[in-house]
């Protein structure tokens, strides 16, 4: 999107992709045909469907993204100005939630109750926030530092479930 700048853009902002940029090489030579297919109900993963020519979704709540709460659309110096709770929490290294919003704990126990309801052979779209939870429950990163995962734009990117665990399959060079 045009706001993908750095300021929180979550759950609660419906903006629109931008209309002329290309969908990622490996997000088009995907074959999704025997997969099941969730998005986010927001407007941007629906367009990116839409682009893809994909027929058949199902809308799924828990996959928006993280609820910013009242720190949507501010950028991250703003938030940590206004709300000196949430500096004091990246200090102490908490997982600190939005001012009326959620924070990584909250979207990822709705992402594993979600991920129990589907079958294995399911694409999700979804967002940052999202993916940097499964990712960080995946490696055992301190859910304080998932933060710092950089999920690229498009990429598609694989989970394995093996027992009750999802585990992150991705090459060598995407994991650097």
């Amino acid at each position: 999107t045009k706001l993908n700048d750095g300021r929180f853009l979550g759950s609660e902002n419906e903006i629109d992709i931008i209309e002329n940029q290309d969908i990622s090489i490996e997000l088009k030579n995907f074959n999704f045909s025997n997969f099941e297919i969730y998005t986010s109900p927001s407007k941007r993963c629906i367009q990116t469907i839409n682009k893809l020519k994909l027929d058949s979704f199902n809308i799924a709540e828990d996959l928006k993204e993280i609820n910013y709460g009242k720190a949507e659309g501010l950028f991250f110096d703003e938030v940590v100005d206004q709300y000196k709770y949430i500096s004091d929490s990246i200090k102490k290294e908490d997982d600190f939630k939005f001012p009326e919003g959620e924070n990584n704990t909250m979207v990822f126990e709705r992402i594993e109750k979600f991920l129990s309801k589907i079958n294995q052979n399911s694409v999700l779209f979804t967002h940052q926030g999202v993916i940097r939870c499964m990712i960080g429950f995946s490696l055992e990163i301190p859910i304080n530092k998932w933060y710092l995962i950089n999920v690229p734009h498009g990429y598609p990117i694989q989970f394995i479930e093996l027992g009750n665990k999802y585990m992150l399959n991705i090459d060598r060079k995407t994991f650097s």
